[in-house]
C-alpha cells in the first residue's frame, strides 16, 4: 500500500476544512520500508493526521460490513477524501477486472484508489490508472472489501486515546460478529482481522509468536528433499529476529503460559466457533502439560485450562507443524483474546461502539485482575546472555518492551497491502536505538521489498536523519492557529542530528536550558565588564564539553572582526 493524498472536507479537531497532505510514493524499485515521518513540536497537530487516518478506515471498515438496513446512519457530518494503491487485489470495478486494468491500460502500475466522502453523503469509490478511470457501481451500494488495506495496524506509546478509540471500537464489532457464529461456522476472511491495535497485551502475543517462528531455528531436514536443496527460512514463516536478540542480549525464549476460563460476565459458560476449539486443542497438542478442570453450574459446565509451555527445539516443531505461520498463530490467539469482552455487558458493547469521536473509550473499560480474564498470556520469560537463571518480561526495560512491540509487529504483520499508524514509536528508546531504529527495522525484514506504507510521528532527530526529504513533513500552528506543515527544505537522509533539531526542532542551542541560561549570564558579566577573560574562563569549567562552551573560550580576548 502507498498513500497518496488526505484531503479532510470538514472539521476534524485540530485540522480545518480543506487541510490537505499530499504524499509522494516510492516507485516500488526500493527493497527498503522507508517511513513517513511527521514531526514538531507538541501540540503541531502532526497526530491529529494519524488520528483522522484511524477514523476513516474504521468508517470504511463499518460501513462495508453494514447491513444493508444499517446504512442510513453512514451519511455522516464529517467528510474526507483519500487516495493510495494497493497491491494485486481480486475485485470488479464495473465489470472491469484487475487484470484489464492494469495490463491492457498500463502494464506494471497498480490503479490509484479514490474514495470521497462527502458531508451527509455515502462515500463514492473509483480506481484510476493513467488517464483511464472507473467509478465503483454494484448492488451492494457500491461497496467492495477489495479496495480497503489487507491490514491497518495502529500504535500509540502514550495513551492518545484519540487514536486507539477507532481500534478498541473495532474489536466490539469483532466480537459481535464472532459471538453471533454458530458453532459450525468458520470466521477467517479480512471481516475479523482488518484493524488492530497494538496495545500491551498484544505485545506478549507478538513476542511469543516471533520467537516460535524464530528463523534461525528452522532446519531443512524438517521439510521435504525437494524444498531442502534451496532452503530459505523466511518462505516457510521465518521470522529474522537476530538483531533483536543481539540488541536485547537474549538468546531464546524460555517458558510462557496460557490460561483460559471460558465463561462471560454472568460466569455462564461460553462457546465458541468450531475454528477456535480446534485452536485449543492445538495449543494443548503443543503444550509441555496442561491441566483442565470443568465446574458445574446451573448454566452448565465452565471449562478452565491452563497451558504450560517449556520452549525447546521440539515446542517450535510442534507449533509449526499445527499452526503454520507466526502470523496464522497469532489470529488465532488474538480471537481468544477476543473473549475478554465477553466480561464486559452488551449495553457498554453498544456504547463503545457509538462513542463519540471526543470520548475517552479507555476510561469506559473496566479493569479486571488477570485472573478474571477469560484469556490470559503469563509467565513470559527469555534466556540472556550472560544470565543462568531466566527473565522474566516484566523485568525488562519500558525501551526493551517497545523494541520488541515495534519491530516485532512490523516483522510479524507482512500481509501486503498494510498501513502501520505509529504514534511516537520510539519514545522509550536510548539515543543508539533511535539512531538505528529504520536500520534495524529493515535489517529484521532481510531487505525484503513489502508493498506497505509505515506513517509514523517523531520527536527524534536521529530517525529524520534516516528518512528521505520527501518523506518528511514538518508540522506548525499558522495563522489563526491552524495546523500546517512545510517541507524541510534540505536533504534530511543522512544530515546531522544538530542540523536536524536546529531548522525542524527549532532549537540552535545544543546544551539544555539550565546550563544555558547559567552559561549566558557568564557572558553577560564578561561583556559587561563585571569579569575578566580569565575569571570568565575559571567560571567555564563547571560545564561540560559544548560547542557553545567552545566558542566562547575560542573567542576570549580576540578583536572582535576575529570572533566566530
Amino acid at each position: 500500500m502507498k498513500l497518496h493524498r488526505l484531503k479532510i472536507l470538514t472539521e476534524f479537531r485540530g485540522l480545518h476544512p480543506g487541510f490537505e497532505v499530499t504524499f509522494h510514493p516510492s516507485d516500488g524499485q526500493s527493497s527498503l520500508l522507508e517511513p513517513i515521518c511527521f514531526v514538531g513540536l507538541n501540540g503541531s497537530g502532526k497526530s491529529n493526521v494519524l488520528e483522522v487516518l484511524s477514523e476513516i478506515f474504521h468508517y470504511l471498515e463499518t460501513y462495508h460490513l453494514a447491513e444493508i438496513k444499517d446504512l442510513p446512519k453512514f451519511r455522516t457530518e464529517y467528510g474526507f477524501e483519500i487516495e493510495y494503491t494497493l497491491p494485486k487485489v481480486a475485485f470488479d470495478l464495473a465489470r472491469i477486472t484487475w487484470e484489464e486494468l492494469t495490463e491492457k491500460w498500463k502494464p506494471g502500475v497498480n490503479p490509484v484508489f479514490k474514495i470521497v466522502k462527502k458531508k451527509d453523503k455515502f462515500p463514492e469509490i473509483s480506481a484510476s490508472v493513467g488517464a483511464k478511470k472507473i467509478v465503483l457501481r454494484n448492488k451492494d451500494n457500491n461497496r467492495n472489501l477489495a479496495v480497503l488495506p489487507a491490514r491497518v495496524i495502529g500504535y500509540s506509546s502514550g495513551m492518545n486515546e484519540l487514536i486507539s478509540n477507532p481500534f478498541i471500537k473495532m474489536e466490539s464489532y469483532y466480537y459481535d460478529w464472532f459471538n453471533e457464529i454458530s458453532v459450525e461456522s468458520s470466521f477467517s476472511g479480512p471481516e475479523m482481522n482488518r484493524l488492530f491495535f497494538m496495545s500491551y497485551d498484544s505485545n506478549k502475543l507478538i513476542t511469543i509468536c516471533n520467537f516460535l517462528f524464530d528463523e534461525a531455528d528452522f532446519e531443512p531436514a524438517a521439510f521435504s528433499n525437494e524444498f531442502s536443496k534451496d532452503f530459505d527460512a523466511k518462505d516457510f514463516g521465518g521470522k529474522n529476529l537476530a538483531p533483536i536478540k543481539e540488541e536485547l542480549g537474549i538468546k531464546d525464549l524460555h517458558s510462557f503460559s496460557i490460561n483460559l476460563q471460558l465463561r462471560d460476565m454472568n460466569n455462564n459458560p461460553i462457546d465458541l466457533p468450531s475454528e477456535l476449539y480446534l485452536a485449543i486443542e492445538n495449543l494443548k497438542n503443543c503444550a509441555t502439560c496442561f491441566e483442565e478442570r470443568a465446574r458445574e453450574t446451573k448454566a452448565g459446565d465452565i471449562r478452565n485450562i491452563s497451558l504450560y509451555f517449556w520452549v525447546n527445539k521440539a515446542t517450535k516443531q510442534a507449533f509449526r507443524h499445527y499452526f503454520k505461520t507466526a502470523a496464522d498463530l497469532y489470529l488465532q490467539l488474538h480471537y481468544l483474546r477476543l473473549l475478554n469482552l465477553s466480561l464486559l455487558s452488551q449495553d457498554l458493547r453498544k456504547r463503545i461502539k457509538n462513542a463519540g469521536r471526543g470520548d475517552n473509550i479507555s476510561a469506559m473499560l473496566p479493569k479486571y485482575e488477570e485472573s478474571k480474564l477469560v484469556f490470559m498470556v503469563n509467565d513470559i520469560a527469555f534466556k540472556k546472555k550472560g544470565v543462568r537463571k531466566p527473565v522474566s518480561d516484566k523485568g525488562l526495560s519500558d525501551g526493551e518492551h517497545q523494541l520488541l512491540h515495534i519491530l516485532g509487529t512490523i516483522m510479524l504483520m507482512d500481509t501486503p497491502g498494510t498501513l502501520f499508524i505509529l504514534d511516537e514509536p520510539e519514545t522509550h528508546f536510548n539515543p543508539e536505538w533511535r539512531a538505528q531504529f529504520v536500520s534495524l527495522l529493515n535489517e529484521c525484514l532481510h531487505g525484503e521489498a513489502r508493498q506497505q506504507e509505515v506513517i509514523l510521528t517523531s520527536h527524534s532527530p536521529f530517525i529524520v536523519s534516516d528518512c528521505k526529504p520527501e518523506k518528511v513533513f514538518s508540522f506548525y500552528r499558522g495563522n489563526r492557529n491552524k495546523v500546517e506543515y512545510k517541507k524541510p527544505g534540505f536533504n534530511t537522509y543522512g544530515a546531522s542530528v544538530n542540523l536536524i533539531t536546529m531548522k525542524i526542532f527549532g532549537k540552535k542551542e545544543t546544551i539544555s536550558g539550565l546550563a544555558q541560561s547559567e552559561l549566558e549570564e557568564i557572558l553577560d558579566r564578561y561583556d559587561r565588564g563585571e569579569i575578566d577573560g580569565e575569571m570568565a574562563a575559571e567560571e567555564m569549567n563547571k560545564f561540560g564539553d559544548s560547542i557553545e562552551k567552545t566558542i566562547f573560550l575560542s573567542n576570549l580576548n580576540k578583536p572582535e572582526e576575529q570572533k566566530i
